[in-house]
């Protein structure tokens, strides 16, 4: 796999995803299509999903600074996530296949 793009997001008080226009730049099916998100948990913790769901900051899987966390295709776009108690900055590497 090749690291492809990177982002940092800040999680707050309302659930979010990966940016979109990262995850639909590389054409679905090429080898630059996106297969794996990983991400460090850097200021604050989180509770995420992986289905499309929402999170709450009681109700998700949880994520505490300095964790990573790896998100593997098809979860990646369906990833939301929220903070628990204040804002909190992930740092995530897209990988593709090649």
């Amino acid at each position: 796999m090749k690291a492809i793009a990177r982002e940092a997001i800040t999680v707050s008080s309302t659930a979010i995803g990966f940016t979109e226009s990262v995850l639909v730049a590389p054409r679905r099916g090429s080898m630059d299509e996106i297969v794996r998100a990983e991400f460090v948990v850097e200021t604050d913790d989180i509770r995420f999903t992986q289905n499309g769901t929402v999170p709450t900051s009681s109700v998700g899987t949880p994520a505490y600074v300095g964790d990573v966390i790896v998100i593997e295709a098809p979860n990646i776009e369906a990833f939301r996530a929220i903070r628990v108690t204040n804002n909190a900055a992930i740092d995530v590497t897209y990988f593709a296949r090649r």
